[in-house]
């Protein structure tokens, strides 16, 4: 009996004291005057569109603001900032608040190679344990995730922080559930598990308690923003106790806007990592599609796939889509440029009639901001994000199947001008500038800055 005790007493000392010390730092966080700003971002330094949001915001807080930026990378701020600069087109100087970065030692805790079962649960339990660690070793008293690493509300908030979200895609989706339940096979569903009622029951059983988890731990915060009208769905439907605010992120495509609309060249240009869920062999099937039915108005015609690849998975899925092309007769009139650098995209974005994208249920889509920026002619997967806020009736094209794409493809073609549709495309998305984020994002932050 002596033994069991002892035993409950050792397991429970440890979660004892992390509870004092949270109470502790949130009776700290209630006497003290002095407001601290944490942006959980551990993946800061990586240049991507959720890194864009990070650094908009920075601007949009004023002078008065002290921040702290939680990142995994060991590296100063003048760096981070020199580097963001760099990439996202903005002066340092724009940032206005007092900026620092703590360097997070257990980031490798959300790399997913890490779970190779139950991934969703361990990389959000993951990310707990890191949130722990920024938060007893910096705390704040205004803790911001713009990662979307929902896990770590509940400590936040128990150490007495403002708990405020920017979120970019749900960790899960009733989409997701839905495709477990029909038993659809896609990239995350394999054609194993689709095949099997018994491991297909079993996986929507797991997505129910995991959707339950992330419903929980997602009422800790005060403030939600979520970036589309797609997340913003999501959100409301697991999150039952928030009201989420859509604040549209910063695209930073006002630089695009200087290309021509007219005297473009007859390409369907397609932006984006060579990942399996951006469905590029669905490009490669309405091309097929568009040739087969229209072959002298699409002799001339060239599919250009831009993207950058993260590794050898990508790199060996570049190599299969090289290989469908030649399945399909295609390779003729399909160009693949690899992890080409800034000039070579806004060379393409210059000169290319269509722009192609194909993700189903992609939760905005900076990509086709962008596109319309430029003055390309759009045609969307008719899903998510880019149906839901971006591509409206007279701004381009929504498409689901191969006949459908390449039905809008060849009416761009043979259109006499696609000026119209361009110029709307093009002021379209001015609902998408750093100008109306920093805006919006200031007022969801009012009340605590008037606190």
């Amino acid at each position: 009996m002596y033994v069991v005790v002892a035993m409950i007493t050792v397991i429970a000392l440890p979660f004892l004291a992390l509870g004092i010390a949270l109470v502790a730092l949130r009776a700290w966080n209630y006497v003290s005057r002095q407001r601290y700003i944490g942006f959980f971002h551990p993946y800061a330094a990586s240049g991507g569109g959720g890194e864009r949001v990070l650094f908009c915001a920075l601007q949009a807080l004023p002078a008065s603001a002290n921040v702290v930026i939680y990142i995994g990378d060991a590296i100063t701020v003048e760096t981070l900032l020199k580097d963001a600069q760099n990439r996202f087109n903005f002066k340092a100087q724009d940032i206005k608040c007092k900026v620092n970065v703590f360097h997070l030692k257990y980031r490798y805790l959300l790399e997913a190679k890490y779970y190779p079962r139950f991934t969703l649960l361990g990389q959000s339990l993951g990310s707990m344990i890191l949130g722990l660690e920024a938060f007893l070793r910096c705390p704040v008293t205004v803790w911001i995730d713009t990662t979307g690493c929902a896990f770590t509300y509940p400590c936040a908030w128990l150490g007495g922080a403002t708990v405020v979200t920017y979120t970019h895609y749900p960790t899960i989706s009733m989409d997701m559930l839905q495709v477990v339940a029909r038993r659809d096979v896609t990239y995350n569903n394999s054609a194993d598990v689709a095949g099997s009622r018994t491991k297909s029951q079993a996986k929507l059983w797991y997505y129910q308690f995991f959707a339950y988890l992330y419903g929980f731990v997602g009422a800790f915060a005060s403030i939600v923003m979520v970036n589309s009208g797609w997340t913003y769905n999501h959100i409301r439907e697991l999150w039952k106790r928030n009201k989420p605010l859509v604040v549209y992120p910063p695209c930073g495509s006002s630089s695009f806007e200087v290309f021509p609309l007219s005297g473009r060249s007859r390409i369907a240009l397609s932006v984006g990592q060579f990942r399996p869920e951006k469905d590029h062999s669905l490009q490669l099937a309405a091309l097929k599609v568009l040739i087969q039915k229209h072959p002298e108005e699409s002799k001339d015609f060239k599919l250009v796939l831009l993207g950058s690849c993260r590794g050898q998975e990508d790199e060996a899925r570049v190599q299969a889509l090289r290989n469908e092309c030649d399945e399909l007769g295609i390779s003729d009139q399909v160009e693949f440029v690899v992890n080409a650098s800034y000039g070579t995209l806004k060379e393409y974005l210059a000169k290319a009639l269509i722009g192609l994208h194909t993700m189903r249920n992609e939760h905005f889509g900076i990509g086709i901001v962008e596109m319309m920026a430029a003055g390309m002619v759009v045609i969307a997967h008719n899903s998510g994000g880019p149906a839901v806020d971006i591509v409206k009736p007279g701004t381009g094209y929504l498409a689901s199947a191969a006949d459908e794409y390449a039905s809008a493809m060849y009416q761009i073609l043979t259109n006499r001008s696609n000026e119209d549709i361009q110029r709307n495309g093009r002021a379209s998305s001015h609902r998408f500038s750093d100008e109306v984020f920093q805006e919006a994002f200031c007022a969801a932050l009012s009340p605590i800055f008037n606190q």
